[in-house]
């Protein structure tokens, strides 16, 4: 039976959201609301409140991080600053290897700004690059989105990793050092598939019919950007704190200092601190006043709201299959099977992704599924740190003309549909298949106690 509902529901969120166009909180909440009707230990009087109350407790959990990263892209954004970080990379690495910069402009912005936005920061910055050089487009494109995206679905505070470390009770510190290592060797696999379609390109030029003077509005910015190392630093900081209280938890160690490592590292506490210098930035380069700022900080609010809510309601979903025991029979089903518990993970997230295109939602989903399988105590699982970075990488497995990001990149990068597919699809399953085999192999090397 709990099997039953878990396939059921899992089928109607993905009919709600890919065939009849239903806002993903909505079809989730469904989902949580019709499990938690055929959950044993859940009266139906009480069905909707439960569902109610585990959507509130993700949103205690992850909801004051979502919105302060949110804020953080959003003046990084609008200030110049992540303009100015591409543009440092760029001077470290030259025209020659311009590719490298590119990449690394796409992993760091990444880690705090939403995929989407990074490469409409980048796209222009690619193609002007591409007028100046006149050789290598293909190769800018797949170096700027293995970067971007490999840090988008394996480090967080990108909503996607941070409610799935949520959901797992993977501690934020580790899964940012363990998912750096991942997305570098991920992406550098999307990487390697630029150079050799860079070779075979028969695509043309897709600027030919594009005004160039289009593309020079990105150099323009920077007389009004915030200096290279303010840039950084609220990128920076939240990492280097949030690290901190990691290693002095996990080495257990005490000194007069370390209550307050240990406030300053909170994923609360960092980001706060983080948000706070990227809106001074803001406030600086633009010549806002405070009430300004406050109006400035909307856009970025309205657009976490939304994530959040997808966050809690997959969330709850995820607490009402494991009342009904559908990670426990799950799990059984694994193990008769002789199927690794990170390979479930990959496969079911790819899975998601192809059904409904959004990676965020496919992470959220497959983790709360394997929430019950660690919930009900089977021995021998691995630390959850790599299963929820197998559901990263399998959630990156497959986009097509049902993921937005396909569109997004497809306009901004001028190319047909036809040349997404062969650019944006390929880097996208390479950077999440590498990733997810980097992370069995490190499941071996350093088995990390759950």
């Amino acid at each position: 039976m709990p099997l039953v509902v878990l396939v059921s529901s899992m089928l109607a969120v993905i009919l709600l959201i890919a065939r009849l166009r239903v806002h993903a909180v909505l079809a989730l909440f469904l989902g949580a609301l019709f499990v938690a009707l055929f959950s044993p230990g859940v009266p139906l009087a009480d069905a909707a409140s439960a569902t109610a109350t585990e959507f509130g407790v993700v949103c205690g959990r992850i909801g004051i991080v979502i919105a302060l990263a949110s804020v953080i892209g959003f003046a990084l954004q609008h200030s110049g600053g992540a303009a100015r970080i591409s543009q440092a990379f760029l001077s470290l690495t030259g025209e020659r290897r311009a590719h490298m910069s590119l990449w690394a402009s796409g992993y760091v912005l990444s880690v705090p700004v939403f995929f989407d936005t990074v490469f409409f920061l980048m796209a222009p910055i690619i193609r002007a690059m591409y007028r100046r050089t006149g050789h290598n487009y293909p190769l800018y494109l797949c170096a700027t989105l293995a970067g971007g995206a490999a840090t988008h679905v394996f480090v967080p505070p990108t909503p996607g990793p941070l409610a799935m470390g949520a959901t797992l009770g993977v501690d934020l510190g580790l899964l940012i050092i363990m998912g750096s290592v991942v997305a570098l060797g991920g992406s550098m696999a999307g990487v390697a598939y630029g150079h050799w379609i860079n070779r075979r390109w028969d695509g043309g030029n897709p600027l030919a019919t594009v005004d160039a003077t289009v593309d020079a509005e990105p150099a323009a910015d920077l007389s009004r950007a915030p200096s290279t190392g303010y840039a950084f630093l609220p990128v920076v900081l939240p990492v280097v704190l949030i690290a901190s209280r990691t290693i002095l938890t996990t080495l257990e160690l005490q000194f007069p200092g370390a209550e307050l490592v240990a406030f300053l590292g909170d994923p609360n506490t960092a980001l706060l601190l983080s948000a706070v210098l990227a809106l001074d930035m803001a406030r600086r380069t633009r010549g806002m006043t405070m009430s300004d700022l406050g109006t400035f900080s909307e856009g970025a609010l309205a657009t976490a709201g939304t994530i959040i809510l997808i966050t809690a309601a997959g969330g709850a979903y995820g607490a009402m299959l494991t009342r009904a025991g559908a990670g426990a029979s799950l799990a059984d089903v694994a193990d008769a099977m002789h199927l690794p518990l990170l390979l479930l993970a990959y496969l079911m997230a790819a899975l998601l992704k192809v059904a409904q295109g959004s990676s965020t939602v496919a992470m959220i989903t497959t983790a709360s599924v394997l929430q019950g399988i660690y919930a009900s105590g089977m021995s021998g699982l691995p630390h959850p740190v790599y299963a929820t970075l197998a559901i990263s990488g399998g959630s990156l497995v497959v986009s097509w003309m049902n993921d937005s990001g396909f569109w997004v990149i497809s306009r901004m990068a001028r190319l047909s549909e036809r040349d997404t597919f062969r650019l944006w699809t390929p880097v996208a399953a390479i950077t999440g298949t590498v990733g997810f085999l980097i992370v069995v192999v490190l499941s071996w090397l350093v088995p990390l106690r759950p």
